[in-house]
């Protein structure tokens, strides 16, 4: 069988201190080491450029992993350091609305709030915040809306499972959005100072491109892109696009889905790929890629899933 990719996707790098509560799950960067270390001892780790090559039907010695980094965090430029002391270099996917609009993404902002006031409280505070028709869904969910909340969160109380389902499944980008600013205000943040604590500055993802890291497009709102209509979803993209044509040496032909989960995915993947001008886009659908994975539906992994997938006891690609 000839050589194939495994694409690993990481998004929160930093200490676990001072984060009272759940919220945010990061790696630790002595992890972050030890993963590298591991994964090395099985595969070779390529850059994006190789990478690049080997879609394009170039040949690699052996079955090799790249690594990615979501959303445009700060807490990627540890991770562009400690890659580079050992000559490595990495992909990192970026929105843009951060450093456009100067907001955030709710995404972030429930993140950091959940991780910054007790369960109970945030409930509480979330709710109170909702319009009176998305209040009724949570009080009296549908059996519908239970049963897949109990799925997709079966470790939660009834209550705190309903709510994080229609925070990321539900309801409007608009309405979550609006929340968690006011919730944010509430802690004493407004959206400039969030934004500046919490991503890459432009500045910033520049010099990381210019040492030789791959800055790609994540959506400029970090919005499932199946909750857009089609021209909805090619204004979103644009925009990205734009603000990373802006980056000297950005590369805005490479997208990661925003979830990148099948529900978030767009309808005709390839049809997207070819309008919005996207030669690479990754999903979260589980496994090694060949030279015949389409390129609009490239196969990654979580990095919690490293062992599954590279060890002595992992199938071999």
């Amino acid at each position: 069988m000839s050589p194939q990719t495994l694409v690993i996707s990481y998004h929160y790098i930093r200490e676990t201190t001072g984060l009272p509560h759940p919220g945010i799950h990061p790696v630790k960067p002595d992890v972050f080491v030890e993963q590298l270390a591991r994964l090395q001892r099985f595969h070779p780790i390529i850059s994006p450029a190789a990478f690049s090559a080997w879609l394009d039907g170039g040949q690699i010695n052996s079955s090799s992993v790249l690594l990615t980094f979501d959303d445009g965090l700060r807490d990627h430029l540890l991770a562009a350091a400690i890659l580079e002391k050992q000559n490595l270099r990495g992909a990192f996917f970026v929105c843009s609305r951060p450093a456009l609009d100067g907001k955030g993404l709710p995404v972030h902002k429930i993140h950091w709030l959940r991780a910054n006031t007790p369960p109970n409280d945030f409930l509480e505070s979330f709710s109170s915040l909702l319009p009176s028709e998305w209040l009724a869904v949570l009080q009296q969910p549908s059996a519908e809306i239970q049963k897949a909340a109990t799925e997709t969160y079966q470790f939660d109380s009834p209550e705190h499972r309903v709510l994080k389902y229609l925070i990321n499944f539900v309801l409007p980008y608009e309405c979550v959005d609006q929340i968690t600013s006011t919730m944010l205000s509430e802690h004493g943040l407004d959206e400039e100072a969030f934004c500046q604590m919490t991503y890459l500055s432009p500045r910033e993802m520049a010099e990381m491109a210019q040492r030789g890291h791959f800055i790609g497009c994540h959506g400029h709102l970090h919005q499932p892109f199946s909750r857009f209509r089609p021209q909805e979803l090619l204004n979103d993209i644009s925009i990205n696009k734009s603000f990373l044509n802006s980056i000297p040496d950005a590369e805005a032909s490479w997208l990661a889905y925003p979830y990148g989960s099948a529900w978030s995915l767009p309808d005709d993947p390839d049809q997207f790929a070819q309008d919005a001008q996207i030669r690479a886009a990754f999903t979260y659908e589980r496994g090694w890629n060949s030279q015949e994975t389409k390129p609009s539906l490239l196969r990654r992994i979580d990095c919690n899933e490293i062992d599954a997938h590279v060890s002595p006891d992992a199938a071999p690609p």
